[in-house]
C-alpha cells in the first residue's frame, strides 16, 4: 500500500485542489493510504468541507510581506513546524509528499526531502509563492496550469495539467438557470461585493423594459464572506422592491458550488486559481476581477493569460462598475460577442480532468 501525504495550505484555492487529489487517488488505486496535513491557522473552516481522511495540524505562519517582527516569528515557528513535520513522518512512514502552495507546505517537505521521499509540487497561479519556488529546487515534478509558471521553475520538472478541481462533472444542467454567480473567493471580498451592487442596479435598470413576460426574472447567487452577507442581502431587498423580477440568494460560503457552476450563465470572480480551474469545466462565460495586491501581482496575470485565449473577461478594480454592468450584459445578450468566448471554451471541456492526470502521473512514479 502506498502512503501519500496531502498539504492542503490555509485557503480554499489550495484546500479544494488537494481533496480533489485525495478523492482521484483513491478512486484510481484502492491502495492508497492518505493523510491531510494542514496550518492551524486557517482562512476557512474545513468543518464543513467533507474530509474522508484524516487530519494533522502543524504550526504556520507566512513569511512574504510581513513585518521584521513577523518575518522573525515566522523563521521561528518553521522550525517548530519542521520538528512537528518529523514527528508525523515517523508515525506515517509516508511514499510521497504533494501540496498546492502555501507556507505550511515548506516544512513538511523538507523533512520529506532529508528522509529521501518523493515531492510534487501543484501550482496553480501564473507565479508561484515564495514557498513552492523554494520547493521546486528539490521535488521531483511541478503540475502546472499556466505557462507562464515555467519562468520561475526548472523547466525540466514542469508538466502542463491544469489545477486539480472539484468533481463537479461537466453536463448542463436542466434545473432553474442562474444569471449571475458572484463569488469572492473563500473570505469574501466587500469591494468586489460593493462594486457587483452598483453593476446590478445598472443592469437591472437597463433590461427591466426588455423582461416583458410575467413568468421573466434575473436570477443572482452571491457568496459574500462572512463579514457582508448582511449589508448584501439588504441592498438586493431594496432593489427588489424596485425590480420585483430579481430573483438572489447570498451565502457566506458555499461548499456545494456543484450546484450552481452547471446552471450559470455569467461568472463574475476573483482570479485565484482554483475557482478558475473550476470555471473552465463549465460552459458559462466568466469575468475576472483580480486583487489589486495579490502576492506576486499572480492574480492580474492569471487574468491576462485567460483574457489572450478568450476564456476569460479581465475587469480591474480601477475600472468603473458601469464598464463591468457592460461586460455582463454583452455576454448575457450579445450573441456574437458570447460566441468567441464559448468557442474558446469548447475546446476546454473536452480535455481530460488535471486530477487525474496529476495521480496517474505521480503513481507512475511510485
Amino acid at each position: 500500500m502506498k502512503r501519500i501525504i496531502i498539504v492542503l495550505g490555509a485557503t480554499g484555492g489550495h484546500i479544494f485542489p488537494g481533496i480533489s487529489i485525495a478523492d482521484t487517488l483513491k478512486k484510481t488505486n484502492k491502495e492508497v493510504d492518505i493523510l491531510f496535513v494542514n496550518t492551524s491557522n486557517l482562512n476557512i473552516g474545513l468543518s464543513e468541507l467533507k474530509l474522508n481522511h484524516k487530519l494533522v495540524k502543524i504550526d504556520s505562519l507566512g513569511f512574504k510581506g510581513k513585518s521584521i517582527m513577523l518575518k522573525a516569528k515566522s523563521l521561528f515557528t518553521l522550525i517548530k513546524s519542521i520538528i512537528q513535520s518529523n514527528q508525523i513522518l515517523d508515525e506515517f512512514k509516508a511514499d510521497a509528499i504533494i501540496g498546492t502552495g502555501g507556507f505550511v507546505f515548506l516544512p513538511v517537505c523538507l523533512s520529506g526531502y532529508l528522509r529521501g521521499i518523493k515531492t510534487f509540487v501543484i501550482e496553480g497561479n501564473s507565479v508561484p509563492g515564495l514557498a513552492n519556488k523554494i520547493i521546486a529546487s528539490f521535488c521531483k515534478n511541478i503540475f502546472i496550469s499556466f505557462e507562464e509558471s515555467k519562468k520561475y521553475f526548472p523547466r525540466k520538472k514542469c508538466i502542463t495539467t491544469g489545477y486539480p478541481t472539484r468533481d463537479f462533472g461537466i453536463t448542463t444542467s436542466k434545473k432553474k438557470r442562474y444569471d449571475l454567480l458572484i463569488l469572492g473567493g473563500s473570505q469574501g471580498s466587500k469591494s468586489l461585493n460593493s462594486k457587483m451592487l452598483f453593476a446590478v442596479e445598472n443592469i437591472l435598470e437597463k433590461i427591466s423594459g426588455n423582461l416583458t413576460k410575467s413568468n421573466d426574472t434575473f436570477s443572482i447567487i452571491h457568496q459574500t464572506g462572512i463579514a457582508d452577507q448582511k449589508r448584501v442581502e439588504n441592498s438586493y431587498a431594496n432593489l427588489k422592491k424596485k425590480h420585483a423580477f430579481l430573483e438572489f440568494q447570498t451565502f457566506e460560503f458555499i461548499t456545494n458550488l456543484e450546484d450552481f457552476y452547471p446552471s450559470t450563465r455569467v461568472l463574475v470572480s476573483r482570479a485565484g486559481a482554483s475557482t478558475i480551474s473550476e470555471s473552465l469545466r463549465f460552459p458559462l462565460f466568466s469575468i475576472l476581477i483580480p486583487i489589486k495586491d495579490s502576492t506576486n501581482n499572480h492574480q492580474h496575470l492569471n487574468a491576462v493569460e485567460l483574457s489572450n485565449k478568450k476564456l476569460a473577461e479581465i475587469h480591474l478594480e480601477s475600472q468603473e462598475s458601469s464598464v463591468l454592468c457592460n461586460k455582463i450584459i454583452n455576454f448575457l445578450y450579445n450573441d456574437e460577442i458570447s460566441s468567441v468566448y464559448l468557442k474558446s471554451k469548447q475546446k476546454i471541456l473536452k480535455d481530460k480532468n488535471s486530477a487525474e492526470q496529476i495521480c496517474e502521473k505521480i503513481l507512475e512514479m511510485l
